[in-house]
């Protein structure tokens, strides 16, 4: 059985995540543990899907704030390939209290230099064990691929129209580009069906159960979130076999 172990900012992100797998290997041959740090101690976080013979195991890993993601990790990698982890990943998202600070437009050369220093920091620290991390940002937010989706968006609100979202946003244009505050977009798209979108995990959950294997393989072949390819590419490592 191969070992994957994925570092998250937050609860979205992990839903996200384990839905993906989930659907992808259509609940076969792929087992997944959720966590959630607190303090400096992880604990059992919804939801397991426990198989054994699963040719591949994903532990995933609420850190629970976004500059931790990396940190946590780094600290995290000696004991994880002790345990037989062949790939350690982290995901955060690009927008973020500092980026605000930095820049209130999307800003490809901050977002480059973003990714770089994080790099530098993996080389530094890692060394030799460089090559069993890689690390991911959800460009602006994870929202962003949910948004990229937005026929999953239209099952979930069957009283909406593709002409409803396009008066929010440009369904058609790549999502990595044009929306600088997607958290704050998908709201806007809540509310045209009369509720708000704010994070919580019966949101993520609720999106998400209305995403199948097509959507997210339409997302990538559209190639409107390049981001969310280069993650998908790295967490699916197993199939290029």
């Amino acid at each position: 059985m191969k070992k994957v172990c994925v570092f998250v900012e937050g609860q979205t992100e992990l839903i996200f995540v384990r839905e993906f797998l989930l659907k992808w290997y259509e609940y076969q041959n792929v087992s997944i543990e959720c966590y959630q740090l607190i303090g400096n101690t992880t604990h059992s976080a919804e939801y397991d899907f426990l198989l054994q013979d699963a040719i591949v195991h994903y532990q995933l890993v609420n850190v629970g704030n976004d500059n931790k993601v990396l940190s946590w990790l780094l600290k995290r990698v000696k004991s994880l390939k002790e345990e037989g982890y062949e790939l350690i990943l982290g995901l955060r998202d690009m927008y973020s209290e500092h980026y605000r600070k930095q820049s209130r437009i999307i800003n490809v050369e901050l977002n480059q230099q973003i990714m770089n220093n994080v790099q530098e920091q993996i080389v530094d620290w890692l060394a030799d064990d460089e090559s069993l991390v890689s690390f991911h940002f959800a460009i602006m937010e994870i929202e962003s691929w949910i948004l990229a989706m937005h026929q999953s968006l239209l099952k979930k609100f069957s009283s909406l129209t593709e002409e409803n979202l396009i008066s929010i946003y440009d369904t058609n244009k790549c999502i990595d580009t044009t929306i600088y505050h997607p958290a704050e977009t998908l709201d806007r798209v809540f509310q045209l069906d009369g509720c708000r979108y704010e994070k919580h995990k019966t949101d993520a959950n609720s999106i998400l159960s209305y995403v199948d294997k097509s959507d997210f393989q339409i997302l990538y072949d559209s190639g409107r979130s390049m981001s969310f390819n280069s993650f998908m590419n790295a967490l699916l490592f197993v199939n290029s076999d």
